[in-house]
């Protein structure tokens, strides 16, 4: 059985992904800001041993730190983390921008999976397979920029900023045998994605774990679509 880490575990994707895996047994440690106030998740895991909700503010390192020990404390190694907390706040003219929006923003979607890579790294290299993914999408994306008249300021420019440190990290630690991706996971149905979107989140978890199950050193420093096509940067 595989060992997961999920930020943003009690809501659209990452809820998505633990209820999957909690069926296929697979060990999952589901991190969220309030996992006690987390009613589904905690059900979840009072009917599966193999699911651990964990507190995680992605922001704020001591709570990643914590976390760690927690992890560290009940496992010697996990194989894959997912960088999957996020926020989009709308601000998508010039007018809507404000400091404590961009801030908030990089905070959670860039610092964030920072923080989670320093911290969780350690047990990522006991893995035989590491891998880092971080849940992007096409709003990152600078080469389709041009084509883009959706997103916000805050959002697309958070998300371009965690693709540079995807390749960073890709980098950095290939060496240590761990591949390091960024994945669009679609634009889904969920409270950031809206109602008109074109996937159910459960539809994009199912194709994105198995995008997961299948990365190899080889695909390390890529951006890939849920349905295993590449996706320009």
């Amino acid at each position: 059985m595989t060992t997961y880490l999920i930020t943003g575990a009690n809501r659209g994707l990452g809820w998505a992904m633990v209820q999957q895996l909690a069926r296929a047994g697979d060990t999952v440690f589901a991190g969220c800001r309030s996992p006690q106030n987390a009613a589904d998740l905690q059900a979840l895991a009072v009917e599966n041993s193999n699911i651990y909700p964990i507190q995680l503010d992605v922001t704020d390192e001591s709570s990643v730190m914590a976390a760690a020990k927690a992890v560290a404390a009940e496992i010697d190694k996990i194989d894959v983390l997912i960088n999957n907390a996020a926020i989009k706040i709308d601000d998508k003219e010039l007018q809507d921008i404000s400091a404590d929006k961009i801030h908030d923003t990089m905070n959670v979607n860039v610092v964030g999976p920072l923080l989670m890579a320093k911290h969780f790294v350690g047990l990522l290299k006991q893995s035989d397979s590491g891998r880092l993914v971080n849940i992007s999408g096409r709003l990152a994306s600078l080469l389709l920029l041009e084509d883009q008249k959706w997103g916000s300021y805050s959002y697309n420019g958070s998300k371009a900023a965690m693709n540079v440190a995807t390749r960073m990290m890709a980098h950095e630690l290939k060496p240590a045998g761990i591949c390091v991706v960024a994945v669009h996971p679609g634009w889904m149905q969920t409270d950031m994605g809206g109602a008109s979107a074109d996937l159910e989140p459960s539809v994009s978890a199912e194709q994105v774990l198995a995008l997961i199950a299948n990365l190899t050193l080889a695909d390390t420093n890529k951006f890939l679509v849920y349905n295993g096509t590449e996706h320009p940067w």
